[in-house]
């Protein structure tokens, strides 16, 4: 990791400095950060089957950045995920069509939504970065609001704000994404009735999912933050509205549930990037750099054999996603 970092730091930088205002401030303290601390920490999370980068490494710098940090290396990108694998768990019907390879040699999912708001010229990529975090948000469980929230986050004035929300609106009106929202409520509810019968649900991995735990830390959140407010209330300081305690229930089970949602489909995918780890274990010339939760960089130690064998990995993955009924495939990309 230190020797890449080493020899292409000169472009990242250089691409930091083209960069302007807050984004470049923002990029340069992160690139130093990284640059300090060049090792990589992967820490487990409480309620999900990911694993999360720890720290300000080069791992949580943004995709064009790590790119050119890791210059000479080999990307193994899971294409859609998240989608790919609802669309097999929800049984979304005539979602496949969209996570067949286009002209450009990425999923035809993101070409089509782009187009879709306008946005078919992405030469920086934020439009599509923006549209990847909207179907991940849904995926996640994400109302409206936080939807809308997500992809106008990047904006610095109110005019740029009402601009990106017109079209975040339009997106969220392609027929693909209610079609995602509506099988997304869908699940909520099979969800509820389950965890009502106290039934609980499994994994990708057969592991059942403890509800009353999630449930019982989702409580205890609301209530301090409503009692927080309380206390704002009888200092006569702005607040927000005060819940009963019917009401800090309900949320409490609403985010309970869209926590056993959440951790369902990210064990897919772990199940899926398990499988990529063992075909990778078995190749003493494939040095693995960076692992990231749906892709994995690595380092061809010597010779070019090396690309057949990645190319040979991709297939077997992409084969075994097929089997099980994800509508995703694992894509070389070469940094």
């Amino acid at each position: 990791m230190q020797s890449l970092i080493d020899r292409n730091f000169t472009s990242v930088w250089s691409e930091v400095a083209g960069m302007e205002g807050q984004k470049r401030y923002t990029n340069a303290i992160r690139v130093g950060e990284a640059q300090a601390s060049p090792f990589v920490f992967l820490k487990a999370s409480t309620y999900s089957s990911r694993v999360y980068i720890q720290g300000n490494g080069w791992g949580r710098l943004p995709k064009k950045l790590r790119k050119l940090a890791l210059k000479g290396c080999v990307e193994l990108d899971l294409q859609a995920a998240q989608f790919g694998i609802v669309v097999f768990l929800w049984g979304i019907r005539g979602a496949k069509q969209y996570t067949i390879v286009g002209l450009d040699g990425g999923i035809k999912l993101w070409g089509e939504l782009l187009n879709w708001i306008g946005c078919k010229d992405d030469v920086d990529g934020e439009a599509k970065a923006r549209i990847k975090a909207v179907v991940y948000t849904i995926v996640f469980g994400g109302h409206q609001g936080v939807i809308l929230d997500t992809y106008t986050e990047s904006a610095s004035t109110d005019k740029e704000r009402d601009a990106l929300q017109t079209k975040c609106l339009h997106l969220l009106d392609h027929p693909l994404l209610q079609k995602l929202v509506a099988s997304r409520d869908r699940e909520l509810k099979r969800l509820e009735k389950l965890v009502d019968f106290d039934q609980m649900p499994v994994d990708a991995f057969g592991k059942s999912l403890d509800y009353n735990a999630r449930y019982a830390a989702a409580l205890t959140e609301a209530t301090c933050h409503n009692d927080t407010q309380k206390q704002r209330k009888s200092k006569n300081q702005p607040c927000e509205k005060i819940l009963t305690q019917y009401h800090l229930r309900f949320k409490a089970r609403g985010k309970a549930v869209r926590s056993l949602m959440a951790q369902i489909v990210q064990s897919h995918e772990a199940l899926i990037m398990l499988e990529l780890v063992r075909h990778l274990k078995q190749e003493a010339n494939i040095v693995p750099v960076l692992f990231l939760h749906d892709s994995m960089i690595v380092k061809i130690k010597s010779g070019t054999c090396g690309i057949d064998v990645l190319k040979r990995i991709a297939k077997n993955v992409t084969a075994f996603c097929k089997n099980r009924g994800y509508a995703t495939k694992l894509r070389l990309e070469f940094l």
